[in-house]
């Protein structure tokens, strides 16, 4: 099957839920450095994210009435879009955590669509789609609106695990040759020959 060949449809058809988090209140110091994770939009790296910088209390989830978002879903920024850096920021979630006001966590209908095919097909089209289907004066955002009427191919969920497993296995080759590269330019390191 070729991506031509693919089902066209609307994001809004194939998900069964959004949801966009909060900041509790930065002025009440119980509802910070707690055992919750907290993620920020600016966290998103375009890959799995392992870990949130800040944490939240039980309290400060309570009055920003937050959910937990569990791990393996796919997670969107959805203000500052203006910016190259922000626009078609994503990640899939490696841990469980409560998200702020700027990421949109997508919960795909799994018979049509799994988060991991999400994340890849969203990677590519994420740039280009934060230009053509933004809103805004000052800074360009999405709503909940806007995303359901993101077009998206799909091939049939079987194929889209293969794709998915694929790419990730590509990205995991392509990290591991990083760290190399990075190893070897470091100033200490030294040829040793016999």
């Amino acid at each position: 099957m070729k991506p031509k060949d693919w089902e066209q449809r609307k994001l809004g058809d194939v998900i069964d839920d959004m949801y966009n988090g909060q900041t509790p209140s930065r002025n009440k110091s119980e509802y910070w450095n707690g055992t919750i994770k907290w993620l920020s939009s600016g966290e998103l790296n375009r890959g799995t994210v392992y870990d949130s910088i800040e944490t939240i209390t039980e309290e400060g989830q309570k009055a920003a009435n937050l959910k937990i978002v569990p791990k393996g879903t796919f997670v969107m920024a959805i203000t500052g879009l203006e910016a190259a850096g922000t626009r078609g920021n994503c990640a899939l979630l490696g841990f469980d955590t409560t998200l702020n006001q700027s990421c949109m966590a997508l919960f795909p209908k799994q018979e049509m669509l799994t988060s991991e095919f999400l994340f890849q097909w969203y990677r590519k089209v994420g740039e280009e789609y934060g230009i053509n289907y933004t809103q805004g004066t000052k800074q360009q955002s999405y709503n909940a609106e806007l995303i359901k009427i993101l077009p998206i191919s799909l091939p049939s969920v079987v194929e889209q695990r293969k794709i998915s497993s694929y790419l990730s296995h590509l990205d995991h080759l392509i990290t591991l040759h990083q760290r190399q590269t990075d190893f070897y330019k470091k100033p200490n390191f030294y040829f040793i020959s016999s």
